[in-house]
């Protein structure tokens, strides 16, 4: 009832592209399983609405992202380089996975992208990561666009740049890029 409910209230709002059914899962039975349940629901409430699954960039860039490709309509890989390592080296086979993988399976594809910092989340263990600055977010649109050709491109987190000592700069960047 609650996802029926919520769904309702904003499903037929023109600002409501689609609805995203899962995030960084382990590809397991179970998981495929809650994600299928989920999606057919979102289907049932809000037909006609895109889904989206995002998936972390495994080893097995397939392995990971494959198994849900099945239950949504767009699919997409999250990749934060900034302030760890191997950076942006990573970014354009990352890119150009993604999109092999979804074309394969006739999906629409996405990238996530890095808008904080990783002593954010994990201050002990990256204290001085920095927030990715403004050459930095441009140049993973650049490698996303360049090597993915994403329909969708999205960035993390808008809470985390409210968050930090220049809420207003960091913003200001993200928009530049974006």
């Amino acid at each position: 009832e609650f996802k029926q409910f919520a769904l309702g209230l904003v499903k037929d709002h023109p600002a409501t592209w689609g609805f995203y059914i899962g995030d960084e899962l382990l590809p397991t039975s179970e998981n495929v399983s809650q994600v299928a349940a989920l999606s057919n629901e979102v289907e049932q409430i809000a037909r006609g609405k895109p889904t989206l699954f995002v998936q972390l960039p495994r080893a097995d860039l397939a392995g990971g992202l494959e198994p849900f490709l099945g239950a949504t309509d767009v699919g997409a890989t999250d990749y934060y380089p900034i302030g760890l390592e191997p950076s942006l080296k990573r970014f354009p086979s990352i890119a150009a996975g993604n999109r092999a993988i979804t074309s394969n399976h006739g999906k629409g594809s996405g990238m996530v992208l890095q808008a904080f910092s990783w002593a954010q989340y994990y201050p002990e263990t990256y204290p001085s990561a920095p927030f990715p600055t403004r050459s930095e977010m441009l140049k993973m649109r650049d490698l996303a666009i360049t090597h993915g050709k994403p329909g969708m491109l999205l960035w993390y987190a808008y809470n985390d740049v409210l968050e930090t000592a220049d809420p207003a700069g960091h913003w200001a960047d993200v928009r530049a890029a974006a």
